[in-house]
This record gives C-alpha cells, structure tokens and sequence, in this order.
C-alpha cells in the first residue's frame, strides 16, 4: 500500500505491544521501520524503464528480509540507547533489548503482508522464488484502513501520559483494520459471485473471470472475462449491485502481438502482470504497426477500462521491429468528473449512469 499507510502501520504496531515498554519513542521507530522495505525504490529509479516492475517489492519485501534485518536493527538501537544513558555506562536491559527486536521484526514484516492485499502483489520468496503473491482485497490507497490507523495515533499523541489508553487503542485499531481487510478480501469474492451470474444469466460462455480492486474503497471492482475471441472490462459494485456494462476489446490474431511478448519487455510486463494484459494492434505511419500491451488489472469506469500503463512496439511495413518495445502510460484523468463516477458506480442507485 501507499507509504504513508506502511508508516501508519508500524506506528500503530509499536504504539499497541511496545508503548508501556519503551515509550512513545516506539510508535517512532515502527513508522520509521515500516518505510525501510519501500526504500528498493532509490536505486530502482536509475535501473531503467522497466526496473519498478522488474525489482519493487522483491527482496526487501521478501519475509526473511524482516526476519534477518529486525534482530539487527533493534539490538543496534537497544545498544545506542544504552551508550546514551546518563552515568556509567549500564548493560543492556535484556528486556528492552528483546523488545527492540520484536518491534523492528514485526514492523518490517507486516509490510510486505499488507502488499500481498493489494493487486500489485509482492515477492515474498524472493530471490529464491520470482512468484509474485497477491490477493485483491484493498486498494493501493485506501482512506478508511489508513484512518482506522490514524485515528489510534491520535489517542497516543493527544493522551501522551495515558500509555494504557494509548495501547488499548492501537490494539483495537489493529484488529478493526485487520477485520476490515478480510471484509474487502470477501467482497472480491461477491464481485466475482455477481459477475458470474450476470454472465450466466445472459448464457455467455467465457474461460476465466478475474476481479481486482479499483481505488479509495473497497466496493467496486473491477471485472475482466477472457472469451475465445474477446476480453469484456466492466465494473460490479458490492454495495449497490446493478448489470454490469461491458466494454468488449477483439483478441487479435496477429503474429506481430506475441513477438512482442517474447521480448525482454514482453516477459517482464507479463510476469509482472501475471498474464493479465490486454493487446490492442494500430495501423502506424507508412504501413507498419503499433502493438500495444497494458495491465488489465488497473483502470477507472469512464474511460480507463484499457489500464494506465503498458508495452508497446512499433514495427515497420516488412514486420520488423523498429526498436526494443518500451513502456508507455496511457493518460488518465483524476479530477471531480472522474472521481464523481468513482462515487456513482460504487454506491449509486441501480439507475445511475455512470
């Protein structure tokens, strides 16, 4: 998830289990912590086009990553604390070591087991496995679980002297949060359920249908069939179900689209997107073509259904490719107009345009 939620996260960690221990410095810490596994972006941005997809969230989001890197930094501050303490110079206490240790364990953990939520997914066997685990039950950016977060924070900032208060809150948060999770993992599970039987009922014959969340809430998804000869993009709302409108893209049959799956670009693009793109092929200047690849597990309703990004490449009138395909975005909006048919699809009435 958004960074901003990571950080909320390990705060509410460290404010719940180590508050009473180690003070409010340990809301700090679990915030700090929780940030370290998004820092493979720093040298992702001078990797090339295609490192975020190649390299964000594998190793540092793997589970050892955690598991090694937490007994380190948390004897490293247990350790730095002690040589700061006033007089001689103590031992360590072996209990404020132990909970260092368990704070930056936890933190670093369950960052990457929050990513797997999301349908960007994340590598938690890397690099002894390049599979990538996701499960679609929040968005990216989700306000309600990063408030839930917040909300506890606030008890501990506004009630510094209250470390009981503080803890009882963050602990409750921390299973609202977590019970709220699983409530977007079931309404996946419902858009899935609906979108059958839509397709049922309309006897519609299809060979797989996926459901991936969309952004800001956890009620409307986003639904993609694979028919022989077509792929239909629609959206089902959880909250105020209604028939779904498709739009329909044409499977094309030309030799031109898997050449460009079996460049570097290609196989990055359909490892990262576990398969789920869709290809579209143009006339291009002069008599070549123009194949374009894009992740079908992201896009808006009105006018975002073909995704925000993908692959593309060019290739001239004898079928040659022009130049190594590249990554390309597609331009989206994100303004009232956009937003507003956000808010209709999800929780308009049956209806509603949108």
């Amino acid at each position: 998830m958004d960074p901003l939620t990571q950080m909320a996260l390990g705060a509410t960690v460290g404010q719940a289990g180590f508050r009473r221990r180690l003070g409010r410095r340990a809301a700090l810490v679990g915030a700090v912590a929780a940030l370290l596994p998004d820092l493979d972006v720093v040298p992702v941005a001078f990797m090339g086009p295609l490192a975020e997809w190649r390299y964000h969230r594998g190793i540092t989001h793997a589970l050892w990553f955690g598991l090694v890197l937490g007994p380190v930094l948390g004897a490293a501050i247990a350790r730095w604390e002690t040589r700061r303490a006033p007089g001689p110079a103590p031992g360590a206490d072996p209990g404020r070591v132990r909970a260092w240790i368990a704070l930056l364990v936890l933190a670093l953990v369950t960052h990457p087991l929050l990513d797997v939520l999301t349908v960007y997914g994340t590598q938690l066997l890397a690099p002894f496995s390049t599979r990538r685990f996701a499960l679609s039950a929040v968005p990216i950016i989700d306000p309600v679980y990063t408030g839930i977060l917040v909300a506890a924070l606030a008890v501990g900032l506004l009630r510094p002297a209250r470390a009981r208060l503080a803890a009882a809150a963050a602990c409750a948060a921390l299973i609202v949060g977590t019970g709220y999770l699983f409530l977007g993992l079931a309404q996946n599970a419902r858009a899935e359920a609906e979108a059958r039987r839509q397709l049922a009922a309309e006897g519609v014959r299809y060979d797989r249908v996926r459901v991936y969340t969309t952004i800001f809430q956890i009620w409307l998804r986003r639904v993609v069939v694979r028919r022989p000869d077509e792929v239909w993009v629609g959206f089902v709302s959880t909250w105020s179900p209604r028939p779904i409108r498709w739009t329909r893209y044409p499977v094309p049959e030309s030799p031109l689209v898997d050449r460009v799956r079996a460049t570097e670009a290609g196989r990055t693009f359909e490892w990262f997107t576990s398969g789920e793109t869709l290809a579209v092929v143009r006339p291009a200047e002069r008599g070549g073509a123009v194949v374009e690849l894009t992740d079908l597990r992201y896009g808006l309703p009105g006018g975002n259904e073909r995704g925000f990004w993908g692959v593309r490449g060019v290739f001239d009138a004898a079928g040659r490719l022009v130049a190594e395909p590249t990554r390309f975005s597609i331009p989206r909006q994100v303004d009232r107009g956009a937003l507003g048919a956000l808010v209709r699809a999800a929780f308009g009435r049956p209806n509603d345009r949108y």
